[in-house]
């Protein structure tokens, strides 16, 4: 774990209550639970890192832009209420991209700096940063970063009015994902739940309950990772002492009842000719499993010679019906070509039948127009006989 954790922890001992008692944390208790983030993604080899530097832009009390550093191997930040000790707790806490509640607020955009009422005339800003400058050392060749200073890394996010954040490495804007695992990369555990004390933590560790306190004190020893894995070795550890137990049991009755059977058998001199006749049992079973092998071997080569001349038939049928199948599909073909000749023939025909139809409908037509024709005439000469 890098060296950030002790100057994180020795800030947040400087931590006061305000004048009525009560902690000005906010109620949760940050030891509730222990966390279930594995630190074995931490576990690669990485450089060691040494906090640097801070520089804060707009960032709640902090009007413009303020730098805090250099940090020595242990710093303390002292100052009266309200000086804001705690804002820098907040700004690590946003840098490291924790959420907005671990900082005590309600959303992001309260981050930005707003004027106190007792100095309107300040304009509120816009926006805000934090960005943390860490020192390497112990560094290998393969692990050093294309950054400005070879031996500088820097971590910045900012948020503007919106109350969207951005990320930056080494000045170089990132996605979140991307930034987190920058983390990962040099070793920096913020999602461990002890990584920053808020206010009030130290508190709220004392007066936990011993056994809560047992587990912290696993997780912050690392104890705790080793936990599950040595339970486990207890638990196949009591399991075969108890296959030890009951093998040993057995062993020992089985040892009871050799000497019971071996002692009779001694003293009614059978012991060896029982071995005898065991032995001689033994051959006669090789004998045996030796002829029956014999006859196995021999029903199966008689098998395979019959089995051989009935593939070969089965071969020769299978040639005869595609040779019949060949001459089918000649037959088909032809059967087709005939098919198609008389299906043209029939088209033709059907056609010269339309065609015929045609006419007799237009005679029809002529037919009846004629018959037309005569009634009318018919009709004038009935009216000029009358006349």
């Amino acid at each position: 774990m890098p060296k950030t954790t002790n100057k994180k922890s020795a800030k947040k001992s400087s931590n006061k209550k305000n004048k009525k008692g009560k902690d000005k944390s906010p109620s949760k208790d940050n030891t509730s639970e222990i966390s279930n983030n594995s630190d074995n993604e931490y576990q690669r080899e990485s450089p060691n890192l040494k906090l640097h530097k801070i520089i804060l832009e707009n960032f709640k009390s902090f009007l413009g832009r303020n730098e805090i550093g250099y940090f020595q191997d242990f710093s303390v930040v002292l100052g009266p209420n309200g000086s804001g000790k705690s804002n820098i707790i907040d700004a690590l806490s946003f840098v490291f991209g924790l959420n907005a509640q671990q900082m005590r607020t309600r959303n992001l955009k309260e981050l930005i700096y707003h004027p106190h009422k007792s100095n309107p005339s300040t304009n509120k800003a816009q926006n805000c940063s934090v960005e943390i400058i860490f020192k390497t050392f112990g560094q290998n060749e393969k692990q050093k970063d294309n950054s400005n200073e070879e031996n500088e890394i820097s971590f910045k996010r900012t948020v503007n009015s919106n109350g969207s954040s951005s990320f930056y490495f080494n000045n170089k804007k990132v996605t979140q994902e991307e930034y987190s695992e920058k983390f990962i990369e040099y070793s920096i555990p913020v999602n461990s739940m002890f990584f920053i004390l808020g206010q009030g933590g130290v508190d709220s560790l004392l007066s936990s309950k011993r056994n809560k306190i047992e587990q912290i004190i696993e997780i912050l020893s690392g104890s705790y990772k080793y936990k599950e894995k040595y339970d486990e070795l207890v638990k196949t550890l009591d399991d075969k002492n108890n296959e030890l137990n009951l093998l040993s049991s057995q062993i020992n009755s089985i040892k009871l009842d050799k000497n019971k059977i071996k002692t009779k058998i001694e003293n009614k001199g059978l012991y060896k000719e029982h071995i005898n006749k065991i032995q001689s049992l033994m051959k006669k079973i090789y004998l045996y499993q030796f002829a029956e092998q014999d006859a196995i071997k021999s029903f199966c080569e008689e098998n395979l010679e019959g089995l051989t001349e009935e593939i070969a038939k089965v071969e020769n049928e299978k040639k005869e019906e595609i040779n019949s199948m060949k001459e089918n599909e000649h037959e088909l073909g032809l059967n087709k070509k005939n098919i198609e000749s008389i299906m043209n023939e029939e088209m033709q025909l059907q056609q010269e039948l339309d065609q015929k139809k045609n006419k007799i409908k237009i005679n029809e037509q002529e037919i009846k127009k004629y018959e037309t024709d005569i009634f009318n005439n018919i009709s004038v000469c009935n009216q000029l006989k009358e006349d």
